[in-house]
């Protein structure tokens, strides 16, 4: 299932995983995160941090 939050959305990010590489409007990167609440993984190129494996979270 395919979803697209109202944005700007806070979403709680639960762990992260290495995948395809997304190349989204600014930084491009091969993490995701799997987002509480969302059911779902989101690409961290959409995910408003300056770093692409996202400190302190764990791995899937």
């Amino acid at each position: 299932m395919v979803t697209t939050p109202a944005g700007p959305t806070r979403v709680m990010v639960v762990c992260r995983k290495q995948g395809d590489t997304v190349n989204a409007e600014g930084p491009t990167n091969n993490w995701w995160s799997k987002l509480r609440g969302q059911g779902g993984f989101v690409p961290n190129s959409y995910i408003d941090h300056p770093y692409a494996e996202l400190p302190g979270v764990p791995n899937c």
